[in-house]
């Protein structure tokens, strides 16, 4: 019963802290609404909007896709190949790098 309260707990923690990141980067990014890309239309656009703000807060939106990222492998929440693409899309050569990181955490 207590471990059942603890992993409540943790995923608890973990929407509450995904919520947090989202609403403080809504108020920095101005264009489109800040939501996971569904079709490569959504990829287009996200990049879009975030493409600007990758140049001028390059670790809140570094830590934005991060915690995206994770939090759609941990779940096991489908779409995780248009992450992969939208990392391209923000950080070039460097979002191959970032994403191979980020798969390696949950072999």
């Amino acid at each position: 019963m207590k471990l059942a309260f603890r992993i409540g707990g943790v995923i608890l923690l973990c929407f509450l802290w995904l919520y947090a990141i989202i609403e403080l980067a809504k108020g920095v990014i101005s264009k489109g609404d800040l939501s996971f890309p569904s079709n490569l239309e959504d990829v287009s656009e996200l990049a879009s909007a975030l493409q600007h703000q990758t140049e001028l807060q390059p670790y809140h939106v570094l830590s934005l896709f991060i915690l995206a990222y994770l939090w759609k492998q941990a779940f096991a929440i489908p779409g995780s190949v248009l992450l992969n693409v939208l990392a391209g899309a923000l950080f070039h050569y460097y979002g191959l790098i970032l994403v191979c990181i980020l798969r390696f955490i949950y072999l």
